[in-house]
């Protein structure tokens, strides 16, 4: 994809993009669910999404399912569910092929569920990769049970995006907690050492990684043995380190004050436009976008990567 760099010309890749296909959205309905901002879910179009990007200068968006996510029952609803979203998905890209990617949704915590569905979206339908909740009925991804799944994602070399969902547990509100479930769910897979050991995935952590970048020197620590000798400590700590800076962090919901700590702990070449439509206003993705613009250390071909020249590399646009 030959993307014009003109002021003029759409250009920027967004990885931060939802959609409500109508068949989930009616199930939703059904199922008397609601968001954690408001009582409804608001009414969305891909025309919508059309307009949205060429105002905003984006020539692709890949999409995704927001929270709640598609897993509501044991057994085939969910499946069932994920399925639909994921075709819905994929006729948007045959259908719009130059202005949509799109990563599957797969339902969890039913892994064999979730396995069927990750050969069908990659090898039938051909999407760009997977997003993944922090949390499903309050399992994160580190669970035991779900390292099949993660075997699997690393065989096949897959970009997952990390996106949070509502809290397992009540909290004064679900919304605060939003940046908070990526570092748990990242915390998860360190203790369980699976970023270590899969490193053949490419993590796309939603919202400029939550709270990771305020909270590296913990998430290093996470896991060790006080009994280890300090060099297996030293070692153990280096090693994610390691796992933590290689990952991907969107500009989702990012500001000057965040936008600082994130570039403290990974460079601005692990750092992807994300917009968060049809949740972010327009006017706060431009403010998301001055942000970046004026930061010292971004300077215009660190912007360049940022709007779309890393996510061409990485999602083969």
């Amino acid at each position: 994809m030959n993307l014009e760099t003109d002021n003029k010309q759409p250009h920027r890749i967004d990885i931060h993009h939802h959609i409500l296909p109508p068949a989930y959205l009616s199930t939703l309905e059904i199922l008397k669910i609601n968001t954690l901002r408001r009582d409804s879910f608001p009414n969305w179009s891909i025309e919508q999404s059309i307009k949205m990007m060429d105002r905003q200068k984006i020539a692709k968006a890949f999409t995704s399912i927001s929270s709640p996510g598609v897993y509501f029952k044991n057994g085939s609803f969910s499946r069932n569910l994920a399925r639909i979203c994921n075709e819905y998905s994929s006729i948007l890209v045959r259908k719009y092929p130059e202005r949509f990617g799109a990563f599957a949704s797969l339902p969890l915590p039913d892994v064999e569920g979730a396995l069927i569905e990750l050969d069908y979206v990659i090898d039938e339908l051909q999407l760009d990769g997977i997003v993944l909740l922090s949390n499903v009925n309050g399992k994160y991804l580190g669970e035991p049970e779900y390292e099949e799944l993660f075997a699997e994602l690393n065989k096949r070399k897959l970009t997952v995006f990390i996106h949070p969902n509502n809290p397992p547990k009540k909290s004064v509100n679900p919304f605060v907690e939003y940046t908070h479930e990526v570092t748990r769910t990242i915390a998860s897979l360190l203790i369980d050492n699976r970023l270590l050991k899969y490193p053949d995935i490419k993590y796309i952590l939603a919202y400029a990684g939550g709270t990771i970048p305020f909270s590296t020197n913990r998430l290093y620590a996470v896991g060790l043995n006080i009994k280890w000798s300090l060099l297996k400590v030293l070692t153990d700590m280096m090693k994610k380190t390691v796992a933590i800076k290689r990952m991907y962090f969107d500009t989702a919901a990012i500001d000057s004050y965040s936008l600082q700590a994130l570039l403290k702990t990974v460079n601005s070449k692990q750092i992807l436009f994300g917009s968060n439509f049809f949740w972010t206003p327009e006017s706060m993705i431009e403010e998301q976008l001055n942000s970046l613009r004026s930061h010292s250390k971004i300077n215009n071909k660190a912007m360049e990567a940022i709007e779309y020249k890393l996510a061409q590399k990485m999602l083969s646009t």
